[in-house]
């Protein structure tokens, strides 16, 4: 009997000029949305712009479904913005069938989604929070803001 090895995931952060790209292979399940998530929220610490690459995905459930729209609340309530990218057949259609084009993108390349996310205005602030922004909506959160530049 040939047993077959855990699947496994890979989160992996790059920049794609202002726009850090977060690469994910494998399945998306309830024991990759932590991991996920984690990879989203350290991107999210050093960019207001993130791209999720969903290319190397081979399943996809709820939970990762829910990590990603929790992933996009979070990077919205700090000033920026989630969008993901190259989405497989298979992740179309649970995009499709949750209706999340709308919210997390997922038309696009990877390539077409850092363009969109650099031409795009940056989203309204909705948190509260006394955290001084800077003006370019793709500089990291916490980088230095000029005197009396603040939003």
């Amino acid at each position: 009997m040939v047993l077959n090895p855990l699947p496994v995931l890979s989160v992996r952060r790059r920049w794609a000029g202002v726009v850090s790209v977060v690469s994910v292979h494998g399945e998306l399940d309830a024991a990759a949305a932590e991991p996920l998530t984690t990879g989203i929220t350290a991107a999210l610490a050093r960019s207001r712009s993130v791209v999720v690459d969903l290319s190397g995905t081979t399943f996809v459930d709820c939970h990762a479904v829910g990590a990603l729209v929790r992933s996009h609340h979070e990077a919205r309530d700090r000033g920026g913005r989630l969008r993901v990218a190259a989405l497989p057949p298979h992740v179309q259609q649970v995009f499709t069938v949750f209706d999340l084009h709308g919210v997390l993108g997922g038309a696009r390349d990877v390539a077409g989604e850092c363009r969109a996310a650099i031409d795009a205005p940056a989203p309204p602030f909705e948190g509260t929070s006394s955290l001084d922004l800077p003006d370019s909506p793709h500089a990291p959160l916490g980088a230095p803001v000029a005197a009396g530049t603040a939003a």
